[in-house]
């Protein structure tokens, strides 16, 4: 009867050395899944983030390609405006000089 009962507690101690054993894997495995999510929380914000900034990259593009369209076509306006001068060949300071009648229909 010693026998049994010797049998039993060891074996109650190993199965409370395998509970011990199984309690700490358990806490590893939270502990490891937490830093997980914290993980995944940080990349979900950065991704939030690029993904605003990426907007806002898009936002600034728009505003260029509409201020190069006016910029292109103030640059058209005062070639046309120039285009009514010439360049005094008389050598004058000053240099130039609004274009006759006769010129501008010749351009």
């Amino acid at each position: 009867m010693m026998d049994a009962l010797a049998h039993i507690s060891s074996s109650t101690q190993d199965l409370a050395a395998v509970a011990q054993e199984q309690a700490a894997s358990s806490e590893e495995i939270a502990g490891a899944i937490q830093n997980i999510a914290s993980r995944v929380t940080a990349t979900a914000a950065s991704s939030e983030k690029a993904r605003t900034q990426m907007d806002e990259v898009a936002r600034s593009a728009e505003r260029v390609a509409g201020e190069s369209e006016e910029l292109a076509a103030l640059s058209e306006n005062l070639n046309e405006l120039a285009g009514l001068f010439k360049i005094d060949e008389d050598g004058e300071p000053g240099g130039l000089l609004p274009l006759t009648a006769g010129e501008k229909q010749k351009r």
